[in-house]
């Protein structure tokens, strides 16, 4: 569920809340998709943090750094790529 989002220019930042665990995510967003962005999408830069430690737990820089490694690790990402869908129904 998305308690917060925020947004400055292409910088998009927002908490993301699964269960009891808490993250934060800040994404270079575009509006149109690109080879660059996760599974080719609009997400060229993408963190995830973990509230309770800080930890970063999901990292891409125009390829993977950190992959989730844990269920709910992937659905903070899911989370995130489903606010920034590839094709916007607005174009």
């Amino acid at each position: 569920i998305e308690k917060e989002r925020r947004r400055n220019k292409m910088w998009d930042k927002g908490i993301i809340e699964i269960g009891k665990d808490t993250f934060i995510y800040h994404a270079k967003v575009f509006a149109l998709p690109s080879e660059l962005g996760i599974n080719c999408g609009r997400i060229s830069k993408l963190e995830i943090r973990r509230q309770s430690d800080d930890a970063i737990v999901v990292q891409y820089d125009r390829g993977w750094v950190v992959r989730p490694k844990t269920k709910v690790e992937e659905l903070a990402l899911q989370q995130v790529l489903d606010i920034y869908p590839i094709i916007d129904e607005w174009m």
